[in-house]
């Protein structure tokens, strides 16, 4: 993607978090902390890999499919990730990615509480800012009870909005 902002430059980092310091002034909460309760009116954003149909596929009726909530093989074995808005925008968290750029998607985190889900803030230096893990759909979860992670997964789709697509 031309012009996109390199997360391993110092001075990208410092912009990134200098507008989301400007965003968090905005929205009432410049004293927050990345390790902070998650409040359940935040937004939370989920990178969603692109060029794989089984994540997203404009021509279906529902293009988000259940599977962009799945644990990574190997990974999120203490919850899958989401990343706080307050920390990182939806262009940034995209930035981040190692690999192709993905879709982000936006989710109020009360919607997630909702469903009875635990948001535990874990800042993680090798991650972009504001992670956010829920034990509830990681790796170790999946593997004591596939069923109920899957009914999970799906219940995520229809709240999920689109606040990055890489092809725009």
């Amino acid at each position: 993607m031309g012009g996109a902002p390199d997360h391993r430059n110092p001075r990208t980092r410092i912009r990134s978090r200098l507008g989301r310091l400007i965003y968090r002034l905005l929205h009432g909460e410049i004293l927050r902390r990345e390790s902070d309760p998650v409040r359940p009116r935040e937004w939370l954003l989920r990178r969603v890999p692109s060029g794989n149909p089984s994540y997203f596929d404009r021509s279906l009726d529902v293009p988000l499919q259940a599977l962009a909530f799945a644990p990574s093989k190997g990974r999120d074995w203490d919850g899958l990730s989401f990343f706080r808005e307050s920390f990182v925008s939806p262009r940034d968290l995209a930035m981040f990615a190692t690999r192709k750029t993905p879709y982000v998607f936006r989710l109020r985190a009360q919607d997630l509480i909702a469903l009875e889900l635990t948001l535990n803030p874990t800042p993680n230096p090798a991650q972009p800012p504001g992670h956010v893990s829920v034990p509830e759909l990681g790796a170790e979860a999946k593997r004591r009870n596939k069923g109920k992670v899957a009914a999970l997964q799906a219940d995520l789709v229809p709240l999920a909005l689109l606040a990055f697509d890489p092809n725009r």
